[in-house]
Order: structure tokens, then C-alpha cells, then sequence
């Protein structure tokens, strides 16, 4: 009898704290599958912000050396947009000069863009970028004004921009003001130096329309 009336006392014990370990299980796997969930849906916006992302090229510079202007490469500058917005403005160049093949890219998102942040393309193993684009205040996810700064041995040549979009809702640099004989299609530029580090633009042309 006692035996029995024992085994009925742990029973009662016992049975809140299995509950309890399996009230946790079923949490833990509960959580687990929220988890899975968040995830699933994170990873599909991902895709689809992905999916949204639009390459617009702005501007491709042609890029020569030395006085005799032998074709040295070639930059593009150009914008990430989603759903119209501006996501980053980015650099991409190959160049060749005294024998050494560099490919440089470098890109800016909007936030660094939104603070001051400039795009710059340095020549390898340069002090200072030959060219720079720093946004001026109050450049946002629409664009506006910048200015480009193109190293001249001793100091920055300086040029305003504004990255805009056209009537036809496309993005496009214009040279000063925004009008479309201000429409930018083209840059040129001479680097000239005795070697790669040192380089600095002899020359340039900002071409319009």
C-alpha cells in the first residue's frame, strides 16, 4: 500500500515538470519555425529589392596619355537605381599607362552619398584621387548638384554638376544647369607623369550636347 500511494505521490510531482519540458519543446520548435518564416520572408524582399536594381550609366570617360594623347582606357560612371530611387553612384575604369594594366572600381551608397561622402578614382598607388565627384548639400536618393574635381599636378580643377532626371523620368549629369543642351555625354582626359603614382590630368573635356 505504501508502495503504491508513493508512486502516486511522484506521479503528481513529476507530471507538472514533464509538462513543462514539453510546453518548452513545443515553444522551441514554435520558434524555430517563426524563425524559419522570418527568414524565408527577409531572403524574398532581398530578392525582390535585388530583382529592382537597375544599372543606369551616366557618363564614360575617355582617358589618353602623354602629349601625344595615346589611348590609355576608359571609366564609366554610373548609378544603381531601385524603384527610381538612387541606391549608389560608382566608378568603374580600366587603364593602361607605362605598362601597368589597372582595373579600379569603387562605388558610394546613398546614406555616405546623403553625408558628404565623395566618389573618388585614384591611379595606383597615388597620395590623392585624380578625379573626384563630392555631393553638395542636400543630394538625396533624386540626385542634385555636385561638383567634380579633376587633380591637376597642384591642386583641383573644379567643375558643378547636377545628377538629375530628365522629362523622360531618366537619370542624367548636366554640366551646370539642369537643361538639355547642359546634357553631359562625354569627358575626356590627358594624365601625363613619369609614373603611375604620380599622375595628374594635363587636360580635360567635359562634352555636352
Amino acid at each position: 500500500m505504501k508502495n503504491i500511494i508513493g508512486l502516486f505521490i511522484a506521479i503528481l510531482l513529476f507530471t507538472p515538470v514533464l509538462k513543462a519540458e514539453d510546453d518548452c519543446i513545443s515553444c522551441a520548435n514554435t520558434l524555430q519555425v517563426i524563425d524559419r518564416g522570418l527568414e524565408q520572408n527577409i531572403n524574398a524582399l532581398n530578392q525582390v529589392s535585388e530583382a529592382n536594381k537597375v544599372r543606369v550609366d551616366l557618363i564614360e570617360a575617355k582617358i589618353s596619355y602623354g602629349m601625344l594623347g595615346i589611348g590609355a582606357g576608359r571609366a564609366k560612371i554610373y548609378l544603381t537605381v531601385s524603384d527610381g530611387k538612387l541606391v549608389d553612384l560608382n566608378i568603374d575604369a580600366r587603364v593602361g599607362v607605362l605598362g601597368i594594366n589597372s582595373d579600379i572600381s569603387q562605388k558610394v551608397t546613398i546614406d555616405r552619398l546623403k553625408r558628404g561622402q565623395p566618389l573618388e578614382f585614384f591611379m595606383d598607388g597615388a597620395a590623392q584621387p585624380t578625379l573626384r565627384v563630392r555631393p553638395g548639400q542636400g543630394f538625396n536618393e533624386a540626385g542634385g548638384v555636385a561638383t567634380v574635381e579633376i587633380w591637376n599636378g597642384r591642386s583641383y580643377d573644379k567643375e558643378t554638376i547636377n545628377i538629375s532626371k530628365n522629362l523622360g523620368n531618366q537619370y542624367k549629369i548636366y554640366h551646370g544647369n539642369v537643361a538639355r543642351t547642359n546634357e553631359v555625354t562625354g569627358l575626356s582626359i590627358n594624365v601625363r607623369g613619369m609614373s603611375v603614382s604620380s599622375m595628374y590630368v594635363g587636360g580635360y573635356k567635359i562634352e555636352t550636347r
